[in-house]
């Protein structure tokens, strides 16, 4: 498994004569320290199927064979906008399914399973369609973010793991497709996936922000190129540079304000332009396939978003975006 996501279950003891409650987090390494990437998946979105699979070896120490599981919590991504306050538009509805899977193959396929009891490769319910509505995840600029999306169980869980993978399947289909700023901390320790970092300002301030999910040559994860605060409905472009020192025979950072854009700011080279468009919320995104090709393992580019925005200059309606310098990761498919 490429990553996984750090959570905590409380756990319920199965003596009845003196039924305790204990909360304990997996990986249990993360307990009190953040992990080194971050998911949009599975609650950023309001269409989506994501399993995730976590090996019998890091839920034994915590969550022994025979003790009943209640509830399941994940916290926020504490170093993506860590300034800002993450927040989900939508209360959608919101199923969870658990269930032991043990592979019968060398390799880890890509799979959901089916309906069942949980035992043995099927998925049992528990939470079954419920009107979820997502915490405001706050700021996040001190110690690690609290575990602070929490799904309590419908029906509790039993736990009988004794090899392979606990499965934690999370199945949202709304009429609407909308996509959220919301990301939960993430594990991705044996793949290098690569990585992102903001620089310069967008334009208007706090709008027109860029972010990306970069992926290694050849990995089972797309590269996502992200925007958000840009104007709802409007066409939009993600440029890729190789450079953010100089565009031709412009230096970068370069004031667009003689232009009559006034904090904004070309930041990185315009060699590969992609047009989209944003949605009724302003948000963008992109999904690009990294190529299975090692001479791209480390390579490294810029991304600058720019579209029709009339907010700093009615007479001449275009906004740009803060940059990004994506570094793809230096593994090469997904496996270590």
């Amino acid at each position: 498994m490429k990553s996984s996501i750090p959570f905590s279950l409380l756990v319920l003891g199965s003596s009845l004569a003196a039924q305790t409650t204990k909360t304990s987090v997996v990986p249990a390494a993360y307990a009190t320290q953040e992990a080194g990437s971050l998911d949009q998946r599975p609650f950023g979105f309001d269409r989506i199927r994501f399993s995730q699979y976590i090996g019998a070896d890091l839920m034994a120490s915590q969550v022994p064979f025979g003790k009943t599981i209640t509830e399941i919590a994940f916290r926020r991504d504490g170093k993506v906008y860590p300034n800002l306050t993450l927040r989900r538009s939508t209360s959608p509805t919101w199923t969870v399914r658990m269930g032991n899977y043990v592979p019968t193959v060398g390799t880890f396929p890509n799979r959901f399973l089916g309906p069942g009891t949980g035992s043995l490769n099927t998925l049992a319910t528990v939470i079954s369609g419920r009107k979820f509505v997502f915490p405001s995840l706050p700021p996040s600029t001190t110690g690690t973010p609290p575990f602070s999306i929490r799904l309590a169980f419908d029906s509790p869980y039993l736990n009988t793991l004794i090899g392979g993978y606990l499965v934690i399947d999370h199945y949202c289909y709304e009429t609407r497709y909308r996509v959220h700023s919301y990301f939960v901390d993430a594990v991705r320790s044996k793949i290098d996936p690569g990585k992102a970092l903001l620089y310069g300002s967008s334009c208007p301030a706090g709008k027109n922000r860029a972010f990306a999910v970069p992926s290694n040559p050849g990995g089972q994860n797309p590269m996502s190129l992200i925007l958000y605060g840009a104007k709802p409905g409007s066409p939009v472009i993600a440029t890729l540079g190789s450079s953010n020192r100089s565009a031709g025979a412009l230096k970068l950072p370069f004031s667009l304000a003689p232009l009559g854009l006034k904090g904004c700011f070309l930041l990185a080279s315009m060699d590969v332009l992609i047009p989209a468009l944003s949605n009724a919320s302003g948000s963008a995104e992109m999904f690009l396939k990294v190529p299975a090709d090692r001479g791209l393992m480390g390579s490294r580019f810029y991304l600058q978003w720019f579209g029709v925005d009339d907010r700093v200059n009615p007479s001449f309606p275009l906004a740009f975006s803060n940059g990004v310098e994506v570094t793809l990761g230096k593994s090469f498919g997904n496996r270590p």
